[in-house]
Protein backbone atom coordinates (compact mmCIF):
# COMPACT_ATOMS: atom_id res chain seq x y z
CA UNK A 1 0.00 0.00 0.00
CA UNK A 2 2.91 2.35 0.62
CA UNK A 3 3.47 2.68 -3.14
CA UNK A 4 -0.10 3.64 -4.07
CA UNK A 5 -1.07 5.68 -0.99
CA UNK A 6 0.80 8.83 -2.17
CA UNK A 7 -0.91 8.48 -5.55
CA UNK A 8 -4.33 8.29 -3.89
CA UNK A 9 -3.55 11.33 -1.71
CA UNK A 10 -2.55 13.33 -4.81
CA UNK A 11 -5.63 12.12 -6.68
CA UNK A 12 -7.95 12.97 -3.77
CA UNK A 13 -6.56 16.50 -3.47
CA UNK A 14 -6.99 17.00 -7.23
CA UNK A 15 -10.59 15.74 -7.21
CA UNK A 16 -11.76 18.34 -4.67
CA UNK A 17 -9.48 21.18 -5.75
CA UNK A 18 -12.37 23.29 -7.04
CA UNK A 19 -14.95 22.18 -4.45
CA UNK A 20 -17.88 19.80 -4.43
CA UNK A 21 -20.41 20.79 -7.07
CA UNK A 22 -22.97 18.05 -6.51
CA UNK A 23 -25.64 18.41 -3.86
CA UNK A 24 -26.41 14.69 -3.87
CA UNK A 25 -23.47 12.57 -2.71
CA UNK A 26 -23.22 8.81 -2.43
CA UNK A 27 -20.95 6.88 -0.09
CA UNK A 28 -20.32 3.25 -0.98
CA UNK A 29 -17.69 0.61 -1.55
CA UNK A 30 -15.97 -0.16 -4.82
CA UNK A 31 -13.62 -2.96 -5.81
CA UNK A 32 -10.39 -2.45 -7.74
CA UNK A 33 -9.73 -5.68 -9.63
CA UNK A 34 -6.55 -7.46 -8.48
CA UNK A 35 -5.56 -11.12 -8.75
CA UNK A 36 -2.08 -10.96 -7.18
CA UNK A 37 -1.17 -11.67 -3.59
CA UNK A 38 -1.52 -9.00 -0.95
CA UNK A 39 -2.81 -8.88 2.62
CA UNK A 40 -5.38 -6.17 1.78
CA UNK A 41 -6.90 -8.13 -1.12
CA UNK A 42 -10.53 -9.02 -0.50
CA UNK A 43 -12.88 -11.71 -1.77
CA UNK A 44 -16.51 -10.61 -2.05
CA UNK A 45 -18.88 -13.44 -2.89
CA UNK A 46 -21.75 -12.52 -5.18
CA UNK A 47 -20.15 -9.35 -6.58
CA UNK A 48 -19.32 -8.82 -10.28
CA UNK A 49 -15.67 -8.21 -9.36
CA UNK A 50 -14.92 -10.73 -6.64
CA UNK A 51 -11.18 -10.27 -6.08
CA UNK A 52 -9.39 -7.02 -5.41
CA UNK A 53 -8.97 -4.06 -3.13
CA UNK A 54 -11.97 -2.54 -1.40
CA UNK A 55 -12.10 1.23 -1.78
CA UNK A 56 -14.52 3.51 0.10
CA UNK A 57 -15.85 6.10 -2.36
CA UNK A 58 -17.52 9.49 -2.00
CA UNK A 59 -19.15 10.30 -5.34
CA UNK A 60 -21.53 12.79 -6.90
CA UNK A 61 -24.86 11.68 -8.32
CA UNK A 62 -23.31 11.28 -11.80
CA UNK A 63 -20.52 9.04 -10.48
CA UNK A 64 -17.80 11.71 -10.26
CA UNK A 65 -15.47 10.64 -7.41
CA UNK A 66 -14.57 13.23 -4.78
CA UNK A 67 -12.64 11.02 -2.38
CA UNK A 68 -11.31 7.45 -2.26
CA UNK A 69 -9.91 5.56 0.71
CA UNK A 70 -8.37 2.10 0.37
CA UNK A 71 -9.62 -0.33 3.01
CA UNK A 72 -6.56 -2.07 4.45
CA UNK A 73 -8.26 -4.47 6.82
CA UNK A 74 -9.14 -4.38 10.47
CA UNK A 75 -7.44 -1.62 12.44
CA UNK A 76 -5.47 -2.79 15.46
CA UNK A 77 -6.26 0.19 17.69
CA UNK A 78 -9.64 1.07 16.22
CA UNK A 79 -12.10 3.02 18.37
CA UNK A 80 -15.21 1.21 19.64
CA UNK A 81 -17.25 2.71 16.79
CA UNK A 82 -18.51 0.51 13.94
CA UNK A 83 -16.46 0.49 10.73
CA UNK A 84 -19.42 1.81 8.75
CA UNK A 85 -19.81 4.80 11.07
CA UNK A 86 -16.06 5.54 10.91
CA UNK A 87 -16.17 5.50 7.09
CA UNK A 88 -19.16 7.87 6.96
CA UNK A 89 -17.61 10.15 9.58
CA UNK A 90 -14.33 10.41 7.64
CA UNK A 91 -16.22 11.20 4.42
CA UNK A 92 -18.32 13.85 6.22
CA UNK A 93 -15.08 15.41 7.48
CA UNK A 94 -13.85 15.59 3.86
CA UNK A 95 -17.12 17.26 2.82
CA UNK A 96 -16.87 19.81 5.62
CA UNK A 97 -13.23 20.60 4.81
CA UNK A 98 -13.79 21.11 1.08
CA UNK A 99 -17.30 22.55 0.94
CA UNK A 100 -18.49 25.66 2.74
CA UNK A 101 -22.13 24.68 2.63
CA UNK A 102 -24.50 22.23 4.31
CA UNK A 103 -26.67 21.77 1.22
CA UNK A 104 -25.35 18.26 0.55
CA UNK A 105 -27.53 15.17 0.90
CA UNK A 106 -25.86 11.83 1.60
CA UNK A 107 -27.13 8.54 0.18
CA UNK A 108 -25.86 5.16 1.37
CA UNK A 109 -26.95 1.54 1.69
CA UNK A 110 -27.77 -0.70 4.64
CA UNK A 111 -24.11 -1.55 5.31
CA UNK A 112 -23.63 2.01 6.56
CA UNK A 113 -27.03 3.21 7.76
CA UNK A 114 -28.15 3.10 11.39
CA UNK A 115 -30.35 5.14 13.69
CA UNK A 116 -27.36 6.42 15.68
CA UNK A 117 -25.54 7.47 12.50
CA UNK A 118 -28.56 9.48 11.33
CA UNK A 119 -28.75 11.22 14.72
CA UNK A 120 -25.05 12.09 14.49
CA UNK A 121 -25.48 13.45 10.95
CA UNK A 122 -28.50 15.51 12.07
CA UNK A 123 -26.35 17.13 14.73
CA UNK A 124 -23.82 17.99 12.01
CA UNK A 125 -26.64 19.47 9.84
CA UNK A 126 -26.09 16.82 7.15
CA UNK A 127 -29.14 15.36 5.40
CA UNK A 128 -28.97 11.60 4.86
CA UNK A 129 -31.13 8.77 3.59
CA UNK A 130 -30.58 5.08 2.91
CA UNK A 131 -31.82 1.56 3.30
CA UNK A 132 -31.47 0.17 6.81
CA UNK A 133 -31.23 -3.24 8.47
CA UNK A 134 -33.99 -4.10 10.99
CA UNK A 135 -31.64 -4.48 13.97
CA UNK A 136 -30.15 -1.00 13.40
CA UNK A 137 -33.47 0.86 13.59
CA UNK A 138 -33.37 1.51 17.36
CA UNK A 139 -36.43 -0.66 17.99
CA UNK A 140 -38.65 1.02 15.38
CA UNK A 141 -38.97 -2.23 13.44
CA UNK A 142 -40.42 -3.97 16.51
CA UNK A 143 -43.36 -1.55 16.79
CA UNK A 144 -44.16 -1.51 13.06
CA UNK A 145 -46.38 -4.01 11.27
CA UNK A 146 -44.66 -7.45 11.17
CA UNK A 147 -43.12 -8.46 7.84
CA UNK A 148 -45.51 -11.42 7.39
CA UNK A 149 -48.58 -9.19 7.80
CA UNK A 150 -47.16 -6.54 5.46
CA UNK A 151 -46.44 -9.19 2.79
CA UNK A 152 -50.11 -10.28 2.91
CA UNK A 153 -51.19 -6.78 1.87
CA UNK A 154 -51.04 -5.60 -1.72
CA UNK A 155 -47.76 -4.42 -3.17
CA UNK A 156 -46.98 -0.85 -2.13
CA UNK A 157 -48.40 -1.17 1.40
CA UNK A 158 -46.17 0.48 3.99
CA UNK A 159 -45.75 1.31 7.65
CA UNK A 160 -43.57 3.97 9.26
CA UNK A 161 -42.37 5.44 12.54
CA UNK A 162 -40.82 8.79 13.35
CA UNK A 163 -39.52 10.35 16.53
CA UNK A 164 -39.62 13.85 15.06
CA UNK A 165 -35.99 13.65 13.99
CA UNK A 166 -35.47 10.27 12.31
CA UNK A 167 -38.04 8.73 9.95
CA UNK A 168 -38.04 4.96 9.35
CA UNK A 169 -40.38 3.22 6.91
CA UNK A 170 -40.81 -0.23 5.45
CA UNK A 171 -42.92 -1.23 2.50
CA UNK A 172 -43.95 -4.27 0.52
CA UNK A 173 -42.17 -4.48 -2.83
CA UNK A 174 -40.79 -7.79 -4.16
CA UNK A 175 -39.67 -8.20 -0.56
CA UNK A 176 -39.74 -5.93 2.49
CA UNK A 177 -37.68 -2.77 1.95
CA UNK A 178 -36.66 -0.55 4.88
CA UNK A 179 -35.48 3.02 4.57
CA UNK A 180 -34.39 5.61 7.13
CA UNK A 181 -33.81 9.34 6.81
CA UNK A 182 -33.15 12.38 8.93
CA UNK A 183 -34.92 14.81 6.58
CA UNK A 184 -37.64 13.04 4.53
CA UNK A 185 -41.05 11.49 5.15
CA UNK A 186 -43.49 9.52 3.01
CA UNK A 187 -45.48 12.61 1.95
CA UNK A 188 -46.52 13.33 -0.75
CA UNK A 189 -47.54 9.80 -1.67
CA UNK A 190 -47.86 8.89 -5.37
CA UNK A 191 -48.25 5.78 -7.50
CA UNK A 192 -45.82 5.17 -10.36
CA UNK A 193 -45.68 2.65 -13.15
Amino acid sequence: MSKVTPLYKLLNSSLVKHGMFHEKLSIDESIVLYFGRHAAKMFLKGKPIRFGYKVWMLCGNDGYPYHMTIYQGKEIHAPKVQLSTRVIRSMVDIIQETSNTTRHTLYFDNFFNSYDLLVMLSELKMRAIGTIRPYRSNGADAVMLPDKDLMKQKRGAFDFRSDGNIYIAKWHDNSIVRIASNFMTHSPLRNTQ
